[in-house]
């Protein structure tokens, strides 16, 4: 029964072991080509461009709060009763402003940096296939998928260099 069990395990191997002897498989690094792609580059500058004005109000805002916390702290001995309330009101309301101003502004960020990487994505995704399909690749897996692979088997170089060829 032993041996039985042992050539149809042996079987089995040899005849898994052939099937993937003719499958082509190809390795992306996707670091590797979103670093070195042009695009990546020129929507990153016009997201800052895009979100600068945004940002420098939200500093601006920061160094006005910082500012009335300074004079609060500096004139709370002198200021009485109702006065003392109204300026800790002030820097309540203040902080509150600031902070929401820094949660539409990451999150409005944030958006943008998702739709501008889903384009990036989807041109990557074009150029990935076209390659799978003329060199005949059966399976293109990731880079970070991996544990380790031949470098024979990656393909990012080609992607980068197709990906360059575009224009923008």
């Amino acid at each position: 029964m032993k041996k039985v069990s042992l050539l149809i395990a042996a079987g089995l191997l040899l005849a898994a072991n052939a099937a993937f002897a003719d499958t082509k498989i190809g390795v992306l690094d996707l670091n590797k080509v979103l670093s070195n792609d042009p695009q990546v580059t020129l929507l990153q500058d016009q997201l800052k461009k895009q979100f600068e004005p945004r940002n420098q109000e939200i500093v601006t805002a920061q160094k006005n709060l910082q500012n009335d916390i300074d004079k609060y702290n500096k004139d709370s001995g002198k200021i009485k009763g109702n006065d003392v309330k109204k300026n800790q009101d002030n820097i309540i309301a203040e902080q509150k402003k600031l902070r929401d101003m820094q949660a539409s502004f990451q999150h409005d960020l944030t958006d943008a940096q998702n739709k501008s990487m889903q384009t990036i994505l989807k041109r990557v995704e074009t150029v990935v296939n076209k390659i799978a399909a003329d060199q005949k690749y059966d399976l293109v897996v990731t880079k970070v998928s991996t544990v380790y692979n031949d470098p024979k088997l990656e393909i990012t170089d080609k992607v980068v260099t197709e990906l360059k060829k575009e224009k923008i």
